[in-house]
């Protein structure tokens, strides 16, 4: 995820935007949430599709 957003930083300073294609898969569009990957990547790509659906908000724990 970390390279990915480097990589369209890099590409932004371009003046380029590509699209982004993201899984079908929820269990990965969970993590990404999780892990506040579309916070940014919007910034730097356009996604497709431009909003996930995801039936659950998982929070992060902190024990």
């Amino acid at each position: 995820m970390v390279g990915l957003l480097g990589l369209g930083e890099l590409l932004k300073k371009g003046n380029v935007q590509k699209t982004l294609r993201l899984p079908k898969s929820e269990e990965v569009i969970k993590y990404l949430e999780r892990a506040d990957f579309f916070r940014f990547a919007g910034d730097y790509f356009a996604l497709k599709p431009s909003k996930p659906q995801i039936t659950e908000k998982y929070l992060r724990g902190f024990h």
